[in-house]
């Protein structure tokens, strides 16, 4: 196909890339069949070795809106701000090479940014697990429900940041990268980069809207996998001090301070949940630091955080050793439950269940959950990971001796509330928020 005139370019696709010769051509066909054709696909290759380059190069012979660049300096970061410097089109997007996209995604979000006059517009997606028949997705909300079809400040709606941060299930503006305010932040590899580029979008942004359309197809075989790398042990702390350098440069860091500590919070104890269990002590000691850092200058309220958030925050604020001996406290008695012959139900299928669930699943003991429960009526009767979405009701009835793995950081005293009304005992309630 040949491409029209930059001017006519519509959406520019960035994707940095190493070694993904298993994935990487059922992302580009998801990509040269988008029903907007307007469109050019700007591939960051760092130097890939395994055949992904041949297999670009064939893409690139066939279709000239496929182009490649070299990505000399191995960072994930440099790799998507060379993109959006070469790109020609109105809007900027980003896909990771072993995901894929609806075939009319972009075309529902070009729509809906020319009709809104939106300068970032971001839509739902669908996690997906295995390959071929096997293959199981999940549908995630970006936003929550009265969010959509409207356009928003984020810099007035600063609840905002709490949403669903994923870069890639949107499209921004090219002038916002133009303006030399948003970019990432080049430290080697891929390692979350996404988070500066996400919070530096969101604090410029004049005119974002949600679409509720799901798009973006995002692997997560093993979301949880162990960092075992130490020279990325603290890779999430260069990502926020990268973002407050930033905004302090600007002289708007005082804007954000508040939602920027509760952002940093969130994203570091998800870092220190991935972390392989030699490299978390290290790691809390650090957080701890920070966190108490940031209580004694007033830059913590506590007060916006959930209830399970809260208790976690208190256990940083008492000492590194407290969190995370309860963490690994937690994770113990995970174990003993696994190796019991109790009859197990997991209560909980949103962000923390689904880890949870994937936790399980790759140490080998997701058969020893029986069933799944939650509150959301309209799950009852589906299921994930082959594990029926049942009412409590229902479990109760057929499993009147069940133990309950809470797998909620938000609401989970909630839940241990609301299962002890129903009649369950305290001690077949187990609070599961280790990973």
């Amino acid at each position: 196909m040949e491409l029209q005139e930059a001017i006519d370019i519509k959406i520019s696709v960035i994707m940095p890339i190493r070694n993904t010769v298993d994935y990487i051509r059922e992302c580009m066909d998801s990509l040269i069949n988008q029903t907007l054709k307007e469109i050019e696909i700007l591939c960051i290759d760092a130097q890939s070795t395994d055949g992904t380059r041949e297999i670009l190069k064939e893409y690139a012979d066939q279709d000239s809106r496929v182009h490649i660049y070299d990505d000399r300096k191995g960072s994930a970061g440099y790799a998507n701000n060379y993109g959006m410097q070469k790109a020609k089109g109105e809007y900027l997007a980003i896909v990771e090479p072993d995901d894929f996209v609806a075939p009319d995604m972009y075309e529902k979000l070009y729509r809906a940014a020319k009709e809104n006059s939106a300068d970032v517009v971001r839509a739902d997606y669908k996690v997906f697990f295995g390959d071929g028949s096997q293959r199981e997705y999940i549908d995630k909300a970006v936003a929550l429900a009265d969010d959509y079809g409207k356009i928003h400040c984020p810099v007035d709606e600063q609840r905002l940041f709490q949403n669903d941060m994923s870069t890639w299930a949107g499209i921004i503006s090219r002038e916002l990268f133009e303006q030399g305010k948003v970019c990432h932040n080049e430290t080697p590899g891929a390692a979350y980069q996404d988070n500066g580029f996400w919070f530096l979008t969101m604090a410029h942004a004049k005119r974002l809207y949600y679409l509720q359309m799901s798009g973006y197809r995002y692997r997560m075989d093993n979301p949880n996998s162990s960092i075992h790398n130490r020279g990325k042990l603290y890779a999430i702390c260069d990502e926020y001090a990268f973002i407050r350098s930033r905004l302090e440069q600007e002289g708007i860091f005082g804007k954000f301070e508040s939602v920027y500590t509760w952002a940093k919070i969130i994203r570091y104890l998800s870092s220190y949940y991935r972390l392989d269990d030699t490299l978390k002590p290290e790691f809390a000691g650090r957080f701890a630091s920070e966190v108490q850092e940031h209580y004694e200058k007033g830059e913590l309220r506590i007060e916006e955080f959930s209830k399970g958030q809260q208790r976690l925050i208190q256990d940083l604020i008492t000492s590194d050793e407290v969190f995370h001996n309860n963490i690994m406290n937690q994770k113990e008695a995970f174990r003993r439950l696994m190796e019991s012959d109790k009859t197990l139900v997991q209560y909980g299928c949103g962000s923390d269940g689904l880890r949870l669930l994937n936790y399980m699943r790759a140490n080998d003991c997701l058969d020893r959950i029986t069933c799944l429960c939650d509150s959301n009526s309209g799950m009852w009767g589906s299921g994930l990971f082959g594990k029926k979405i049942c009412s409590l009701a229902e479990i109760k009835a057929e499993y009147p001796d069940a133990c309950y793995l809470v797998a909620s950081v938000n609401y989970g005293d909630e839940i241990e509330k609301m299962l002890k009304q129903n009649g369950i005992e305290e001690w077949n309630i187990h609070i599961a928020n280790f990973c």
